[in-house]
């Protein structure tokens, strides 16, 4: 059977273009890990039904995440293993995707597909609104999807499809991932606008240099949403105002009779290196800067300390008002400033509460909770809004990013005892502090959970060895990753902006070797007087402000020189 598909994400991207047919054909197809399946109300449905599904280029291979040039054809297909259920049943085929710029990672829609991709409109994420893409098909056990066959413009795309049965929604959870570039052939360096190839001090090292750590591939217990995630690989700028701080409640990092301002850079600076801990594990980082140009602005207002999650806050709080406070009074000891920095900074990067989880275990006991408060003069209302409620507030499991419950997450409150059933005690999966401590069935923590970390780096996966700190001794002669290539290096921008790109020598990490300016649209060898820059594969290179990369792991060798570009790297 034929199906037509028109240049749909060339609307997608604001272009429009023509009707094309499109073939399914029977091709091996890479698994998409995870499933979304909702209702109508946006409650969860349990299905079987499990997705494959990728591009290829050139009929190469297809893979689920990967970047092409915009002057390459990709075909973009999937399949669909059809919970027994459904098989036989009148569905409609659904087809959406979120969409950035190169230009503006900060910029993205969600769009869904219609009528074969012939009608392209912004969709608000309620499925009763979502069009079909082919509509009323006979779902088979294994339903093919042709997606797209074309050409594509630059940009970003996360690729989903489904199909809606009746009240039911069921897409892939794990989204196909393709990042679009114009390419052309590297230019001698009439694309650098100036250079500076002094050495200059790397002020930038924020993080240990024990940043590589190994991350399985087990399932994430990390309870976070999607929709509120920064872009993956940004570099998040953090501001500080001080102006309501108490300093009657010392910090644990200052000492008494510190000055106040000196006081103030001490705290900044050790709440950036601790926030920097989710960085050891995800494609996520944070620098202090200004308050005017902060993603994050943080207080010390004693008013409790909390964050805002994710992106939410965008479009809601205006400059002057702050995302984050850190209160003073629960910074007293360094278990606590790191474990209060490591929650908030949690939220700040798209993460709830553990206790939020769907598959969260406990059974509460209400009236305990509010006898136990009652002591601290507060009202039962008070109680119900500001602990019972959100101790309750759990989400539907397709808005989160989780499988399941991790009692020893730095995201969790501290569990007493008393607040839980006795059938809750002697379950080390739900109360694993009941047996070692006398009053805790989930005790406070300073660290990331071993899941945290596992979460956090499928949340904000890597694209490649990249940190704050350059570090290249896993990647020099005599190491498994060591290749031997070596030769020029080209970098392609293809936004709208000069950008900024530093290497950095293996041999002298500390110190930056080169900065090039790049002008927008252009991709341009790299020059020391009459000379092209000799590099090999260990080298580390950053653009603007984004973390130090391995040169191999963000660029491709093509047979002499190395390709990289925005891209490829993090926060671009």
């Amino acid at each position: 059977m034929k199906q037509k598909c028109n240049l749909s994400f060339l609307i997608v991207l604001l272009i429009l273009g023509s009707v094309t047919p499109c073939s399914v054909f029977a091709i091996i197809f890479p698994p998409l890990a995870g499933v979304r399946a909702i209702n109508g109300d946006w409650q969860p449905i349990d299905t079987i039904t499990t997705f494959s599904g990728g591009f290829s280029v050139d009929n190469n291979v297809f893979i689920s995440s990967g970047y092409v040039t915009t002057g390459r054809p990709v075909n973009i297909a999937g399949e669909i293993n059809v919970d027994q259920k459904h098989v036989g049943q009148p569905a409609d085929i659904i087809v959406y995707a979120n969409v950035t710029t190169l230009d503006d990672p900060f910029f993205q829609k969600t769009l869904m597909l219609g009528s074969g991709g012939t009608d392209i409109l912004e969709w608000n994420n309620e499925p009763a609104t979502l069009i079909a893409f082919i509509p009323q098909v006979r779902l088979s056990a294994i339903q093919p999807v042709q997606i797209y066959n074309d050409f594509l413009p630059a940009g970003k795309l996360q690729i989903y499809f489904g199909y809606l049965s009746g009240s039911a929604l069921v897409n892939n959870g794990q989204s196909i991932d393709i990042t679009v570039e114009p390419l052309s052939s590297p230019e001698g360096g009439d694309g650098i606008r100036s250079g500076s190839h002094d050495p200059v001090v790397d002020g930038t090292s924020i993080i240990s240099n024990d940043d590589r750590r190994v991350i399985n591939n087990s399932p994430s217990r990390l309870v976070a949403q999607r929709s509120l995630r920064w872009p993956i690989g940004t570099v998040l700028k953090v501001g500080f105002d001080f102006s309501d701080a108490r300093f009657e409640y010392l910090p644990a990092v200052c000492y008494p009779n510190m000055l106040k301002a000196v006081c103030e850079e001490v705290v900044a600076t050790e709440v950036i290196k601790m926030a920097s801990g989710w960085s050891q594990y995800g494609n996520i980082y944070f620098r202090k800067t200004t308050w005017a140009d902060a993603d994050i602005r943080v207080r010390f207002r004693e008013n409790n300390s909390y964050s805002h999650v994710g992106m939410e806050y965008k479009g809601i709080l205006s400059k002057d008002q702050e995302t984050m406070n850190l209160a003073f009074s629960f910074l007293q000891t360094s278990e606590e400033f790191k474990a209060t920095v490591l929650h908030e900074f949690g939220h700040a990067i798209g993460l709830y509460h553990e206790h939020y989880n769907p598959t969260v275990p406990y059974t509460w006991n209400e009236q305990q909770m509010v006898t136990d408060f009652a002591q601290l003069g507060w009202s039962e209302q008070q109680v119900r809004d500001g602990i019972i409620d959100d101790l309750l507030k759990i989400k539907s499991e397709n808005e989160l990013f989780t499988t399941a419950f991790d009692p020893h997450s730095i995201m969790i409150y501290p569990i007493l005892k008393r607040w839980v059933s006795s059938a809750d005690l002697p379950d080390p999966e739900r109360c694993p502090a009941a047996t070692t401590t006398p009053d805790y069935c989930v005790a406070p923590t300073t660290e990331l959970s071993a899941l945290d970390q596992q979460g956090i780096a499928r949340f904000y996966p890597k694209n490649g060895d990249c940190s704050m700190v350059y570090e290249p001794s896993h990647y020099r002669p005599d190491t498994t990753e060591w290749d031997g290539h070596q030769g020029s290096i080209a970098f392609n921008n293809p936004t709208s902006s000069i950008i900024r790109v530093t290497l950095y020598h293996p041999d002298t990490p500390d110190w930056s070797f080169g900065v090039w300016d790049i002008l927008p649209g252009k991709n341009v060898r790299f020059y020391q007087g009459e000379q092209p820059v000799t590099v090999s594969m260990d080298w580390g290179i950053r653009v603007n402000d984004s973390p130090i990369c391995i040169l191999k792991t963000v660029s491709l060798w093509d047979s002499s020189y190395f390709q990289s570009s925005t891209a490829r790297m993090p926060g671009m």
